[in-house]
């Protein structure tokens, strides 16, 4: 009996160590399950700001979109107003050429009819001068 004492002893000796040793694995995978936990804390945390950040940031982005959008569109509207302005002033500019061509048309027809009537004169004079 002594015999069998001693085994039922000894496996409970080698149950209890191997019991320690579950406990002792036991206790190593719970303490990486609690710093796992811990650090999805920390990341959904962190998650978190980085939605919240996002969510300034397109606030922020819808904003400056916007405000391009009034841009372009003053832009737009100063650029036609622009290109109207322009035309006008060619116009006016063409209008001025014309006018400005036709008196100095004008000026050469006098120039040139001057011209005649005093060469007409010089020679009524040259005619009167030998007449004399």
């Amino acid at each position: 009996m002594n015999e069998r004492l001693e085994r039922i002893e000894a496996l409970l000796l080698a149950t209890a160590e191997r019991q320690n040793e579950m406990n002792a694995s036991l206790q190593h995978t719970q303490a990486i399950l609690d710093r796992t936990a811990e650090q999805q804390a920390t990341n959904t945390r962190e998650i978190d700001i980085l939605l919240g950040a996002i969510s300034t940031n397109e606030v922020a982005l819808r904003a400056v979109v916007q405000r391009i959008d009034e841009s372009n569109q003053r832009f737009d509207v100063l650029r036609q107003e622009a290109i109207a302005d322009r035309q006008e002033s060619d116009q006016r500019l063409e209008a001025m050429r014309q006018k400005s061509n036709q008196r100095f048309e004008a000026m050469q027809e006098n120039i040139q009819r001057l011209f005649l009537e005093l060469h007409g004169t010089n020679r009524r004079v040259d005619t009167l001068e030998q007449a004399s």
